[in-house]
């Protein structure tokens, strides 16, 4: 028995999605396959067994159509992209020294590389220096750029208006606190708001220099020096006895160079012997000097009385041995060397109460005098 197989080939085509897409501010791609799909058993990789789809997120999508003897598949890569936003690195600006600026376009944002001014890529920049800053946010979509002026500026620095002094006589000057004034603002202790100032006076003066980053000052006091003013030791004087002291020019001695006449560089002097005292008193502007001399006083009695007669009568009554002759002491002794009388303070009142007539003898000895010797003769 003869039996008859008809067999029927079903024709294969092969089944593309076409290439790979980047989607530039798009929604939503539809993905359909290059042959007709009706009838033909399909499934996506997303579950969908329509014969196209609608896709709205980046991903690989594959496609299977089954045959009665075979599977055939194709893949495409489809990536939706957002072309880059415009941004701003902000308005130019000036900024201190000691600050620095972190340069943003955007927060995160995907599939977009940024490329800086230096050739560094990165989100951000840390700018620390004076200059122009760009970058570019660049996909496959597109490229934007911004671009910065920042201006860092230092605060003042320190500076000097000169060390304090004290002049005799006053030289005029410019006070400068900078050659480089850009950007600075002065105050002068009067108000002024020039670069500099000019001093004609004697008095204090400063200066605060400013900018948006911080203040600096400084201050000068020039002052008057003037010459040692006179002064006097006091007056020339004669004693009979020196009473030690203190010889000081002034109460203050200031700033004052001292010369005593024993070459003492003391602000004072200490007197403890008779003499000549000076000192020449100086400093930068002149000289002030005085002298004083304290001489010892030596009274010298020509003649003493060899003679009293104590008898009332008011005539020799009394041993006078002279007037201003300071202290004295007096003696008075018999033949036989027995002191009879004595005084450490001698008023020229001893009458010789007591005593007989006779010679007796005596002895002065004062401050003022040198000792005397001799004899008296009393007669009543």
């Amino acid at each position: 028995e003869r039996k008859e197989i008809i067999l029927s080939f079903e024709e294969l085509q092969e089944i593309t999605l076409g290439a790979d897409q980047i989607l530039c501010d798009q929604s939503h791609f539809a993905l359909v396959s290059n042959i007709d799909l009706t009838g033909k058993s399909i499934l996506w990789n997303t579950g969908e067994i329509t014969s196209s789809i609608s896709v709205s997120e980046s991903g690989v999508y594959t496609l299977e159509v089954f045959y009665s003897c075979k599977v055939d598949r194709d893949t495409v890569n489809i990536t939706f992209v957002k072309t880059p936003p415009p941004f701003s690195l902000g308005e130019d600006e000036q900024l201190c020294d000691t600050d620095a600026k972190i340069l943003q376009p955007y927060g995160h944002v995907a599939d977009v590389q940024f490329e800086w001014q230096d050739g560094t890529i990165g989100e951000n920049f840390e700018a620390k220096e004076t200059g122009k800053y760009w970058v570019t946010a660049e996909n496959a979509c597109g490229l934007v750029r911004d671009t910065v002026n920042l201006i860092f500026i230092n605060h003042p620095p320190p500076f000097s208006l000169g060390e304090d002094e004290e002049a005799c006589s006053l030289m005029p000057r410019i006070l400068t606190p900078y050659a480089d004034v850009e950007g600075l603002n002065f105050q002068w202790q009067d108000g002024s708001t020039h670069e500099s100032f000019e001093v004609k006076d004697f008095g204090k003066y400063w200066v605060s220099v400013s900018n948006a980053c911080g203040v600096s000052r400084d201050t000068i006091q020039i002052k008057k020096l003037n010459p040692p003013p006179s002064f006097s030791l006091g007056m020339d004087e004669e004693a009979c006895t020196l009473t030690t002291r203190i010889l000081k020019p002034y109460a203050n001695a200031g700033d004052y160079d001292f010369e005593w006449q024993n070459g003492s560089k003391d602000v004072s002097f200490e007197i403890k012997d008779f003499g000549k005292y000076w000192v020449t008193v100086k400093n930068a502007c002149g000289t002030a000097s005085d002298t004083l001399e304290i001489a010892r006083r030596t009274i010298v009695l020509d003649s003493l009385p060899n003679i009293i007669t104590p008898n009332d009568d008011s005539f020799n009554q009394h041993f006078v041995v002279g007037k201003e002759i300071g202290l004295c002491r007096l003696l008075v002794y018999n033949r036989w060397g027995d002191m009879v009388y004595q005084s450490v303070d001698y008023k020229n009142n001893w009458d010789a109460p007591g005593l007989s007539s006779g010679i007796y003898y005596y002895r002065l000895r004062g401050d003022c005098i040198e000792e005397v010797k001799g004899s008296i003769t009393i007669s009543r």
